[in-house]
């Protein structure tokens, strides 16, 4: 074995190995899941907005007129 192979240096190694493993699991989680998390919530905004505005519109407003034809 090189020099820098002793056991001393071999354990901090794999311990080092082992942290990047589990910070980088942990990173592709949330790399993967944040997005559709945030989408999910946009969507949820957005529903709750058109709702509200949709409701608060037909609550005051009076119903459309008949489309004019004209021939």
């Amino acid at each position: 074995m090189t020099e820098w192979a002793t056991a001393g240096n071999l354990t901090w190694v794999l311990y080092a190995a082992l942290i990047g493993l589990c910070v980088g699991s942990f990173a592709n989680v949330v790399i993967h899941r944040l997005p559709i998390i945030l989408e999910r919530a946009w969507q949820e905004e957005l529903h709750q907005a058109t709702h509200a505005h949709t409701t608060a519109h037909t609550e005051h407003a009076p119903p459309p007129a008949a489309p004019l034809l004209i021939c």
